[in-house]
Protein backbone atom coordinates (compact mmCIF):
# COMPACT_ATOMS: atom_id res chain seq x y z
CA UNK A 1 0.00 0.00 0.00
CA UNK A 2 1.05 3.56 -0.63
CA UNK A 3 2.52 5.22 2.45
CA UNK A 4 1.27 8.78 3.08
CA UNK A 5 3.49 11.69 3.94
CA UNK A 6 6.35 10.94 1.56
CA UNK A 7 7.00 14.65 1.05
CA UNK A 8 6.79 15.52 4.76
CA UNK A 9 6.02 14.31 8.24
CA UNK A 10 2.80 12.38 8.89
CA UNK A 11 1.00 13.51 12.04
CA UNK A 12 -1.60 10.79 12.47
CA UNK A 13 -1.70 7.13 11.52
CA UNK A 14 -4.99 5.20 11.54
CA UNK A 15 -4.95 1.44 11.85
CA UNK A 16 -8.36 -0.23 11.81
CA UNK A 17 -8.57 -3.84 12.98
CA UNK A 18 -10.76 -6.54 11.48
CA UNK A 19 -11.89 -9.12 14.06
CA UNK A 20 -11.29 -12.70 13.00
CA UNK A 21 -12.18 -15.83 14.92
CA UNK A 22 -9.62 -17.98 13.07
CA UNK A 23 -6.28 -17.85 15.01
CA UNK A 24 -4.35 -19.38 12.12
CA UNK A 25 -5.58 -16.75 9.68
CA UNK A 26 -4.75 -13.99 12.19
CA UNK A 27 -1.15 -15.22 12.46
CA UNK A 28 -0.70 -15.84 8.73
CA UNK A 29 -2.33 -12.70 7.38
CA UNK A 30 -3.36 -9.96 9.77
CA UNK A 31 -0.33 -9.84 12.08
CA UNK A 32 2.26 -9.68 9.24
CA UNK A 33 0.13 -7.06 7.49
CA UNK A 34 0.09 -4.94 10.64
CA UNK A 35 3.85 -5.19 11.05
CA UNK A 36 4.25 -4.23 7.40
CA UNK A 37 2.15 -1.11 7.99
CA UNK A 38 3.86 -0.18 11.26
CA UNK A 39 7.39 -0.37 9.82
CA UNK A 40 7.25 2.84 7.72
CA UNK A 41 5.52 4.67 10.58
CA UNK A 42 8.74 4.38 12.56
CA UNK A 43 10.31 6.78 10.07
CA UNK A 44 7.30 9.03 9.45
CA UNK A 45 6.74 9.34 13.21
CA UNK A 46 2.99 9.94 13.27
CA UNK A 47 0.68 9.65 16.23
CA UNK A 48 -0.93 6.20 15.91
CA UNK A 49 -4.60 5.71 16.64
CA UNK A 50 -6.10 2.25 16.34
CA UNK A 51 -9.91 1.92 16.34
CA UNK A 52 -10.05 -1.69 17.49
CA UNK A 53 -13.23 -3.39 16.42
CA UNK A 54 -13.63 -2.18 12.88
CA UNK A 55 -16.12 0.69 12.60
CA UNK A 56 -16.74 1.84 9.02
CA UNK A 57 -17.50 5.44 9.96
CA UNK A 58 -17.07 6.66 6.39
CA UNK A 59 -20.04 4.52 5.37
CA UNK A 60 -22.19 5.37 8.35
CA UNK A 61 -24.38 8.10 9.66
CA UNK A 62 -24.37 11.82 9.91
CA UNK A 63 -21.36 13.83 10.87
CA UNK A 64 -19.04 10.92 11.57
CA UNK A 65 -17.14 11.11 8.29
CA UNK A 66 -17.59 14.88 7.98
CA UNK A 67 -16.12 15.55 11.41
CA UNK A 68 -13.14 13.29 10.78
CA UNK A 69 -12.56 15.07 7.45
CA UNK A 70 -11.18 18.07 9.29
CA UNK A 71 -8.13 15.96 10.09
CA UNK A 72 -7.62 15.20 6.38
CA UNK A 73 -5.75 18.26 5.20
CA UNK A 74 -2.43 18.68 3.34
CA UNK A 75 -0.52 18.92 6.63
CA UNK A 76 -1.93 15.76 8.19
CA UNK A 77 -1.72 12.24 6.80
CA UNK A 78 -4.12 9.62 8.11
CA UNK A 79 -3.26 6.00 7.43
CA UNK A 80 -6.41 3.83 7.24
CA UNK A 81 -5.77 0.10 6.91
CA UNK A 82 -7.50 -3.09 7.99
CA UNK A 83 -5.59 -5.65 9.94
CA UNK A 84 -5.48 -7.74 13.09
CA UNK A 85 -7.83 -9.31 15.61
CA UNK A 86 -8.50 -6.89 18.50
CA UNK A 87 -6.22 -8.53 21.10
CA UNK A 88 -3.26 -8.95 18.78
CA UNK A 89 -3.82 -5.43 17.44
CA UNK A 90 -3.57 -3.85 20.88
CA UNK A 91 -0.41 -5.82 21.67
CA UNK A 92 1.21 -4.71 18.43
CA UNK A 93 0.32 -1.05 19.02
CA UNK A 94 1.65 -1.20 22.60
CA UNK A 95 4.86 -2.85 21.36
CA UNK A 96 5.18 -0.18 18.66
CA UNK A 97 4.89 2.55 21.31
CA UNK A 98 7.51 0.93 23.55
CA UNK A 99 9.93 0.59 20.63
CA UNK A 100 9.51 4.07 19.17
CA UNK A 101 8.08 6.32 21.89
CA UNK A 102 5.43 7.46 19.40
CA UNK A 103 2.09 8.18 21.16
CA UNK A 104 -0.21 5.23 20.37
CA UNK A 105 -3.78 4.66 21.54
CA UNK A 106 -6.08 1.68 21.18
CA UNK A 107 -9.73 2.71 20.78
CA UNK A 108 -12.09 -0.12 21.69
CA UNK A 109 -15.33 0.38 19.77
CA UNK A 110 -18.38 -1.38 21.13
CA UNK A 111 -21.52 -2.11 19.04
CA UNK A 112 -21.76 0.86 16.70
CA UNK A 113 -25.22 1.62 15.28
CA UNK A 114 -26.43 4.02 12.60
CA UNK A 115 -27.58 4.22 8.98
CA UNK A 116 -25.68 2.38 6.24
CA UNK A 117 -24.16 -0.21 8.54
CA UNK A 118 -22.50 -2.90 6.42
CA UNK A 119 -21.56 -5.48 9.07
CA UNK A 120 -24.03 -8.35 9.68
CA UNK A 121 -24.74 -7.52 13.32
CA UNK A 122 -27.99 -7.79 15.27
CA UNK A 123 -29.51 -4.40 14.44
CA UNK A 124 -28.95 -4.64 10.64
CA UNK A 125 -30.43 -8.14 10.81
CA UNK A 126 -33.54 -6.75 12.50
CA UNK A 127 -33.81 -3.86 10.04
CA UNK A 128 -33.65 -6.28 7.11
CA UNK A 129 -36.80 -7.95 8.48
CA UNK A 130 -38.81 -4.72 8.81
CA UNK A 131 -41.64 -4.04 8.28
CA UNK A 132 -42.32 -7.47 9.81
CA UNK A 133 -44.08 -10.20 7.87
CA UNK A 134 -44.36 -12.34 10.97
CA UNK A 135 -42.10 -13.07 13.92
CA UNK A 136 -38.53 -11.77 13.63
CA UNK A 137 -36.07 -14.61 13.10
CA UNK A 138 -33.18 -14.05 15.52
CA UNK A 139 -30.62 -16.03 17.48
CA UNK A 140 -29.80 -15.68 21.18
CA UNK A 141 -32.13 -13.20 22.90
CA UNK A 142 -30.59 -12.95 26.39
CA UNK A 143 -26.95 -11.76 25.92
CA UNK A 144 -26.54 -8.02 26.37
CA UNK A 145 -24.46 -5.65 24.27
CA UNK A 146 -23.44 -1.99 24.50
CA UNK A 147 -24.89 -0.02 21.56
CA UNK A 148 -23.44 3.38 20.65
CA UNK A 149 -24.42 5.74 17.85
CA UNK A 150 -21.90 6.50 15.09
CA UNK A 151 -21.80 10.23 15.85
CA UNK A 152 -20.81 9.53 19.46
CA UNK A 153 -18.06 7.23 18.18
CA UNK A 154 -16.81 10.03 15.92
CA UNK A 155 -16.73 12.39 18.90
CA UNK A 156 -14.78 9.78 20.85
CA UNK A 157 -12.19 9.29 18.13
CA UNK A 158 -11.76 13.05 17.80
CA UNK A 159 -11.28 13.33 21.57
CA UNK A 160 -8.49 10.74 21.31
CA UNK A 161 -6.87 12.65 18.46
CA UNK A 162 -6.82 15.81 20.55
CA UNK A 163 -5.85 14.32 23.92
CA UNK A 164 -2.44 14.19 25.62
CA UNK A 165 -2.41 10.43 26.27
CA UNK A 166 0.69 8.69 24.99
CA UNK A 167 -0.22 5.03 25.48
CA UNK A 168 -3.62 3.70 26.48
CA UNK A 169 -6.57 1.49 25.61
CA UNK A 170 -9.81 3.48 25.70
CA UNK A 171 -13.36 2.14 25.49
CA UNK A 172 -15.84 3.94 23.24
CA UNK A 173 -19.28 2.79 24.31
CA UNK A 174 -22.47 4.09 25.86
CA UNK A 175 -21.88 2.46 29.24
CA UNK A 176 -25.24 0.65 29.10
CA UNK A 177 -26.11 -2.77 27.68
CA UNK A 178 -29.32 -4.28 26.29
CA UNK A 179 -30.46 -7.74 25.25
CA UNK A 180 -31.85 -8.58 21.82
CA UNK A 181 -35.32 -8.76 23.36
CA UNK A 182 -34.93 -5.27 24.84
CA UNK A 183 -33.62 -3.95 21.51
CA UNK A 184 -36.63 -5.32 19.63
CA UNK A 185 -39.03 -3.94 22.25
CA UNK A 186 -37.47 -0.46 21.90
CA UNK A 187 -37.78 -0.64 18.10
CA UNK A 188 -41.41 -1.76 18.36
CA UNK A 189 -42.19 1.17 20.65
CA UNK A 190 -40.70 3.64 18.17
CA UNK A 191 -42.66 2.05 15.31
CA UNK A 192 -45.81 1.89 17.42
CA UNK A 193 -46.18 -1.80 16.68
CA UNK A 194 -45.79 -5.01 18.64
CA UNK A 195 -42.89 -7.06 17.33
CA UNK A 196 -42.63 -10.77 18.06
CA UNK A 197 -39.47 -12.91 17.99
CA UNK A 198 -38.61 -16.50 17.19
CA UNK A 199 -35.27 -17.65 18.57
CA UNK A 200 -34.03 -19.85 15.74
CA UNK A 201 -31.51 -22.57 16.75
CA UNK A 202 -29.36 -22.21 13.62
CA UNK A 203 -28.92 -18.50 14.36
CA UNK A 204 -27.77 -19.09 17.95
CA UNK A 205 -24.11 -18.90 18.85
CA UNK A 206 -22.89 -21.31 21.50
CA UNK A 207 -20.15 -18.99 22.72
CA UNK A 208 -22.15 -15.79 23.21
CA UNK A 209 -20.84 -13.92 26.25
CA UNK A 210 -23.70 -12.91 28.58
CA UNK A 211 -22.91 -9.22 28.88
CA UNK A 212 -20.50 -6.83 27.14
CA UNK A 213 -20.78 -3.32 28.56
CA UNK A 214 -18.15 -0.59 28.34
CA UNK A 215 -16.54 1.32 31.15
CA UNK A 216 -16.22 4.67 29.35
CA UNK A 217 -14.90 6.62 32.36
CA UNK A 218 -11.47 7.19 30.82
CA UNK A 219 -13.01 8.72 27.70
CA UNK A 220 -15.31 10.91 29.79
CA UNK A 221 -12.29 12.36 31.60
CA UNK A 222 -11.25 13.74 28.19
CA UNK A 223 -14.47 15.77 28.00
CA UNK A 224 -16.44 13.28 25.90
CA UNK A 225 -20.04 12.38 26.64
CA UNK A 226 -22.52 10.03 25.00
CA UNK A 227 -25.20 12.29 23.50
CA UNK A 228 -27.49 9.62 22.04
CA UNK A 229 -29.17 7.08 24.30
CA UNK A 230 -30.55 3.83 22.86
CA UNK A 231 -33.94 5.31 22.02
CA UNK A 232 -32.46 8.29 20.17
CA UNK A 233 -29.91 6.10 18.37
CA UNK A 234 -32.66 3.78 17.14
CA UNK A 235 -34.94 6.67 16.26
CA UNK A 236 -32.30 8.28 14.06
CA UNK A 237 -31.46 4.96 12.43
CA UNK A 238 -35.09 4.03 11.76
CA UNK A 239 -35.75 7.52 10.38
CA UNK A 240 -33.04 7.03 7.77
CA UNK A 241 -34.78 3.90 6.53
CA UNK A 242 -38.22 5.57 6.85
CA UNK A 243 -39.29 2.94 9.38
CA UNK A 244 -39.92 5.17 12.39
Amino acid sequence: PQVPGESGQSDVGWHDTVPDQNPGRVLRTFVPRSMYMFHPLRHLRPMCREPAGGCALDGMAGRGAKELDRFRDPNISILCVASVHDGQGEELVDFFHRQTGIPSINARLFNVVGPRETNPHLLPDILDQLPPKGALQLGNLVPKRDYIYADDVADGLIALLECDLTSASVNIGSGKSYSASELVAAIGKLMDTELTIDSVPERQRAGDRPNLCSDNSRLRTLGWKCKNDLSESLKRTLSHYKLG
